[in-house]
């Protein structure tokens, strides 16, 4: 009788706890491939049954499989300064929610964003006239009363909220943004 009640119990926990898998798949942007292919990326994924913070490098892409108890939706961002042969660098950022309906749900990114401005692999040189002396950041947000330097000058002041399709530089010889 104590085995027959140890099993139903069992049978009670397993059926009210189904798990479900998702499948996450990362790629790397075709255009970016060599440059980041030594370049560590930061990877989090989190839901209401874990939390996963970590970092990695990725030649190609990059396959997780979780298998989850009760996540109805997977957190998923990633990060990457990436370097350029000019030694400028540009910071890469993805973040997206994932809903989990069935027994089985995958996703796929592509990181980062496929987009003309994340294409360009020259760095902080200038697309047009190919010189770096005219090229200055470009500033997102609220500029701070202690920033140093002059907008225009130093730095190219931009909107508040900056996509994963935003340039980072512009050229005050070709006023140009890339």
């Amino acid at each position: 009788m104590k085995y027959l009640i140890t099993l139903v119990a069992l049978q009670l926990v397993t059926a009210s706890s189904p798990t479900k898998q998702f499948n996450l798949t990362v790629n790397i942007l075709p255009a970016l491939r060599e440059i980041m292919k030594t370049q560590p990326i930061s990877i989090e994924v989190s839901s209401s049954d874990f939390s996963l913070k970590s970092s990695v490098t990725i030649i190609d892409s990059l396959k997780l499989i979780f298998e989850l108890k009760n996540a109805q939706t997977i957190l998923v961002r990633i990060g990457s300064p990436v370097k350029y042969s000019d030694s400028s660098e540009r910071y890469f950022y993805f973040a997206d929610n994932f809903t989990i309906n069935s027994s089985s749900a995958s996703g796929s990114i592509t990181f980062p964003k496929d987009c003309e401005i994340n294409r360009y692999t020259g760095g902080k040189t200038c697309p047009k006239c190919k010189r770096r002396y005219d090229v200055i950041p470009i500033f997102y947000g609220l500029p701070a009363p202690d920033l140093p330097g002059q907008p225009g000058i130093d730095f190219e002041p931009a909107g508040c909220f900056r996509s994963s399709c935003d340039p980072s530089w512009y050229c005050k010889k070709d006023s140009l943004q890339f």
